[in-house]
């Protein structure tokens, strides 16, 4: 075999590495992403949930309730705890 044909060889099974890596490389950005995407989606669905509960109390009425005009039960109190993403006892406290 002469030089060139071993340069050849060489750099051969040098491309086939590098195309055998690229590929192993790519699958596993692709499953990552497959993942930061499942992520995204809980994410969003967290958010919705939150801005239905937000949409579910009307201004109007929490304003009453800041002003004592109305009274507050067990399930509203648990709706305004969710909209504000804290828990009802952080809520009542220094009550």
């Amino acid at each position: 075999m002469t030089i060139s044909r071993h340069i050849f060889e060489f750099i051969r099974a040098a491309l086939e590495l590098a195309y055998y890596a690229a590929g192993v490389a790519l699958a596993y950005l692709a499953y990552r992403g497959l993942a930061q995407i499942k992520l995204t989606k809980e994410l969003a669905a967290t958010s919705a949930k939150r801005e239905a509960f937000k949409l579910a109390v009307e201004r109007g009425h929490i304003s009453e309730i800041e002003c004592g005009k109305r009274i507050v039960n067990l399930l509203t109190l648990q709706t305004l705890a969710a909209c504000f993403d804290t828990t009802m006892s952080a809520l009542l406290k220094g009550l």
